[in-house]
């Protein structure tokens, strides 16, 4: 029954792997705010070997829509090594 009431609710993330010598975050930044996505939450983990950061960025439950152009778009910046994208 929660499944039903709150599927509408839930939010969304992404996690990318970045190098920050490359990309700066401002250029991830940018192209999410682009499009228009609402973020609630993010988070940036530096890497131990300072070749690669980890960025999650969880989006706004209300605001959430479909991700797919986002992911193509921050595929496509230089220094972008990994994306996952999670519900």
């Amino acid at each position: 029954m929660e499944n039903r009431w709150f599927r509408g609710r839930r939010s969304r993330s992404l996690s990318l792997l970045f190098d920050p010598s490359t990309t700066p975050f401002s250029a991830i930044e940018a192209a999410v705010e682009e499009d228009g996505y609402a973020l609630d939450q993010i988070v940036i983990l530096p890497g131990q070997s300072g070749e690669s950061d980890r960025l999650d960025l969880v989006f706004s439950a209300a605001a959430t829509k479909n991700v797919t152009p986002l992911i193509d778009k921050l595929r496509r910046l230089s220094g972008v090594r990994q994306i996952s994208s999670g519900k």
